[in-house]
């Protein structure tokens, strides 16, 4: 049986520019911290992030989850859940994974994709790094799957783009700053996923 705890109210996006100048890695200290998630490969932190600064109400929440591993261990894990709703016309909520130095530095150092480990309802989000030359948040990502059963996703970086609506620049894996995982599309009535594991590929500092 799954153990659930629950962590933390939701984060405005206004904290993002916070969270991205205060935090590098599992050790920070100065904004709301939601969660670490911790493996052999590597630290984030997890913080919350809606549309509240964009007038908009939606909520969303996360929660410490113990979970079985493939072995039979247990795992930590953690399950993010709300809603998205249309008060804003472009409403969302999502998760910002914050990398510790030494996984910063892999992210940075010729790393060619992110893996992640997750479950969740089916539904669509996006994935994203944010990069230091990006400042409207048109960051590079792509649309992935929470399937209903526990599955890695491996994103390599080359197959990341920017939207169409905002400022284009070009992609420098030495500008990552962190990670993200967002709705896609509005209204949504309820959105769920876990995520379990995430892992640098190539980038072996």
């Amino acid at each position: 049986m799954n153990k659930m705890l629950f962590v933390t109210a939701p984060l405005c996006a206004a904290l993002l520019a916070v969270v991205t100048a205060l935090f590098t890695g599992c050790g920070g200290k100065g904004a709301v911290e939601a969660g670490r998630l911790e493996s052999a490969d590597g630290c984030f932190t997890l913080y919350t992030y809606d549309d509240a600064t964009d007038r908009g109400n939606s909520v969303i929440t996360l929660y410490r989850e113990s979970i079985m591993d493939e072995t039979g261990g247990e795992e930590a894990a953690w399950t993010v859940r709300g809603r998205v709703s249309a008060k804003y016309k472009d409403g969302y909520a999502g998760v910002v994974l914050v990398p510790d130095e030494k996984t910063l530095e892999r992210l940075r150092g010729g790393a060619e994709a992110v893996k992640l480990r997750i479950s969740g309802d089916g539904g669509r989000y996006r994935f994203s790094l944010d990069t230091e030359n990006v400042k409207d948040g048109n960051t590079f990502g792509r649309e992935i799957t929470a399937p209903e059963r526990a599955a890695e996703i491996v994103i390599p970086f080359a197959s990341l783009k920017q939207d169409v609506w905002g400022v284009q620049a070009p992609f420098d894996p030495a500008l990552i700053r962190n990670l993200k995982i967002q709705t896609v599309g509005q209204p949504v009535s309820s959105f769920s996923f876990t995520i379990r594991r995430v892992e640098v590929t190539g980038g072996g500092l």
